[in-house]
């Protein structure tokens, strides 16, 4: 036994001195460029900041950000591969890296290799990036966003809230559909594709770990596919943006998913991965047949899901004083819950992915402990009984609850009763309903989108408004939803509201 631990180890440091050369030379090569361009950015960055001192340059602090940007970028991956190289090294016995050299070289290869690759595309997100933290620029994107925004009011649903503030909350609504995309499945989908695509050209050279990885990551994402499909929340019926076709291949993958050969991956010894796949070919063709299109179907679902929002998002504002009419009826819990169901059948794609869907999973960077829930109307929680984590990070919890609370809700009473305090009592009040108290306490103290004093007294500017305005008001936004006994039976009761 001795003996042939002995023989795998002068293998392995035969390995390694074979592959040295592969990774050593490449890397300091790629480490040197990299740091040449930090270099030069960190002496650009200091000349800019001495130059913009005196106040005679036009564009200092631009260069400036940008030349730290790019110093920031290539220094950091300059420091990364040099430490490639030093791993890469041949050691004395017993002293090997911890890392294969065969992972050495593909991270040398693949992922240093494609970061110089596209040095000129990331010098230029550097650059953009720095124009619009210059003020005028970024005021210049600002208005060309709030320009094609409004014009996509001219073709959506109407919201209550007019004005300037009106515009800038359809605008932030359609806006957030952008952040929940980038903090969630898109974001997803490429740590899918570096771990499986990137996995498969690491597979060819040698890297087991890498591919392991990546289909342990991936197996996540379809996990949190297949609970939708376990619980019944995929397809048109749910209002989920989880298509069926979706949600078939989800659940295949899940199904049939190889996890003999994954764990063969992680032992590191190509023989177990051969075995593993004469063992189980079929598992293995489907995961890696069915991965394009899982992506391409998650990518389309979006697409489809966020267009419809783009249009939609005003009529979020009368469906969130809809809520609000029903909870401040005189009708019961339980009659409440009823109708709120029945509301929930008119909800806008915005308010599915604010309220409804994105602020209650389980977030992709926490536990199940992390998750927020919903209350009825007698104030008991609503379990809606995932536990998988979700490709969505917390920070994309965080805004969709403070959008649908804060840019949707609040402006909207505000506007409803032309009265500050009222209109925030209201308002702590839903937000405690729908995420919780110490998401209500949370966006209170730390809000994310808070209202200028001159939106608010835009919105307050008539005073405060009739009681029985308001309840007409609110009546005829549930008539208008087609919610008519709803409607009735709250004016049955006197119309009277708290």
């Amino acid at each position: 036994m001795a003996n042939s631990w002995g023989l795998a180890n002068l293998a392995s440091r035969g390995n390694d001195a074979f592959l040295a050369p592969f990774i050593v030379f490449p890397a300091l090569g790629l480490s040197a460029i990299n740091a040449t361009v930090g270099a030069t950015a960190r002496v650009a960055e200091a000349t800019a900041h001495a130059a913009g001192s005196t106040g005679l340059v036009p564009l200092a602090a631009l260069a400036e950000d940008f030349s730290r940007r790019v110093a920031d970028r290539t220094l950091t991956i300059a420091r990364e591969t040099a430490e490639l190289a030093v791993a890469g090294t041949p050691k004395p016995f017993g002293l090997g890296p911890a890392r294969t050299s065969n992972a050495l070289l593909s991270s040398t290869w693949l992922e240093k290799g494609t970061e110089i690759a596209a040095l000129p595309l990331l010098m230029a997100v550097d650059g953009v990036a720095a124009v619009l933290t210059v003020e005028p620029y970024r005021q210049a994107a600002i208005a060309l966003g709030m320009l094609v925004s409004r014009g996509l009011d001219l073709v959506s649903s109407q919201g209550v809230i007019p004005g300037s503030v009106g515009a800038d909350t359809a605008a932030r609504s359609r806006f957030g559909f952008y952040d929940m995309t980038t903090n969630g499945p898109v974001e997803a989908v490429g740590r899918d594709v570096r771990g499986v695509i990137g996995g498969l050209l690491a597979l060819a050279l040698g890297d087991l770990d890498w591919l392991a990885q990546g289909l342990k990551r991936f197996y996540v994402s379809a996990e949190y596919v297949y609970e939708k499909v376990e619980h019944g929340e995929v397809g048109p019926h749910t209002d989920i943006p989880i298509s069926v076709s979706l949600g078939q291949y989800g659940t295949t993958i899940i199904e049939h998913y190889p996890e003999e050969f994954v764990r063969a991956l992680e032992s590191g010894d190509p023989l177990e991965v051969v075995r593993a796949c004469l063992k189980e070919p079929g598992n293995v063709t489907t995961l890696f047949t069915r991965y394009p299109i899982f992506t391409f179907l998650v990518l389309y679902d979006v697409a489809i899901f966020m267009g419809k929002g783009l249009f939609d998002g005003p009529d979020a504002q009368k469906y969130a004083l809809c809520e609000l009419a029903i909870m401040e009826s005189q009708l019961t819990n339980d009659e409440k819950d009823a109708a709120l169901a029945a509301l929930r059948k008119t909800a806008p794609n915005t308010i599915i992915e604010y309220e409804y869907y994105v602020p209650l999973l389980v977030p992709f960077d926490g536990t199940v402990q992390d998750k927020v829930s919903r209350r009825n109307a007698a104030g008991e929680i609503i379990d809606n009984h995932s536990v998988v984590p979700s490709v969505f990070k917390k920070i994309a919890m965080d805004i969709a609850q403070s959008l649908c609370s804060e840019v949707i809700s609040l402006r909207s009473f505000l506007w409803l009763y032309g009265d500050e305090q009222v209109a925030r009592e209201k308002n702590d009040r839903e937000t405690a309903r729908k995420y919780g108290p110490e998401v209500a306490q949370r966006i209170v103290e730390h809000p994310r989108y808070p209202l200028r004093p001159e939106q608010i007294a835009e919105l307050t500017q008539a005073g405060p408004r009739a009681p029985g305005n308001v309840a007409a008001i609110l009546e005829g936004l549930l008539r208008e939803r087609g919610l008519h006994d709803v409607a009735d039976r709250i004016m049955a009761g006197g119309g009277q509201l708290r």
